[in-house]
């Protein structure tokens, strides 16, 4: 969504959506989060009128509907959309823009953004997010992590070989700045996953076990500074 939005359509994104199947640092990262998102989902979602924004193939709105007939799906693609209504004919899905969604204030109960923030301008969408939830609304929200080892040496290849770099990770302390400045109170954080940087002849054999003992170490601290993701649960006050 908005100018950072990748452009999926240059994408198998049936291949996109299953990569965790086949790349040892995707399975690592479903494994390490997807319960935690779905854990989630299940406890504020239920029964709920849900936005999921940034829905892209529609992979969390299906868990999301397992819990709620009362849910709308967004994405700036479209090809995420027409991939997501092949796939779920169930969901009210279309295309939309996370910075000027066409809601009306207080319309939902819960609003989700699983993998959206790197793509959008982020205090715009933080503001619309605050505008669409009702009064004692939650936000689950889930993104990269800016200080990342990865992603820093994602940007500095991408530099060095002069292309374009589309994502724009925040850090943690510009989300929880974002989320006071629109009055959410933080009722569940993460940040623990272990994922590094590691070639792919040692991802393929060893890397889950190396991503799991790093995650270990940091286990006694509660979080990981460098972990590739950050998960927030929020409540608007």
């Amino acid at each position: 969504m908005g100018k950072l939005m990748a452009n999926y359509d240059e994408i198998d994104l049936e291949e996109w959506e299953n990569r965790y199947k086949n790349i040892s640092r995707e399975r690592y990262l479903h494994d390490h989060w997807f319960h935690l998102i779905t854990n989630s989902i299940s406890i504020y979602c239920n029964e709920k009128n849900v936005l999921d924004l940034g829905c892209g193939t529609g992979v969390v709105s299906k868990e999301i509907k397992k819990y709620t007939d009362d849910l709308t799906a967004v994405d700036n693609s479209d090809a995420m959309v027409k991939f997501f209504k092949t796939r779920i004919n169930t969901i009210n899905v279309f295309r939309a823009d996370a910075h000027n969604l066409p809601f009306k204030n207080h319309t939902f109960d819960v609003v989700v953004t699983i993998g959206l923030f790197e793509y959008v301008d982020q205090k715009r969408v933080s503001e619309e997010i605050a505008r669409v939830l009702k009064p004692s609304g939650y936000w689950i929200f889930m993104s990269p992590n800016k200080y990342s080892p990865i992603f820093i040496i994602t940007k500095l290849i991408t530099k060095i070989l002069k292309k374009r770099y589309d994502r724009n990770e925040p850090s943690k302390k510009e989300m929880i700045n974002l989320f006071r400045k629109n009055k959410f109170k933080i009722i569940e954080f993460r940040m623990d996953d272990g994922l590094i940087w590691l070639p792919n002849f040692l991802d393929k054999h060893i890397g889950i076990k190396i991503y799991k003992n790093i995650e270990k170490i940091f286990k006694p601290f509660e979080q990981n500074p460098i972990s590739t993701h950050m998960m927030f649960v929020l409540k608007k006050t």
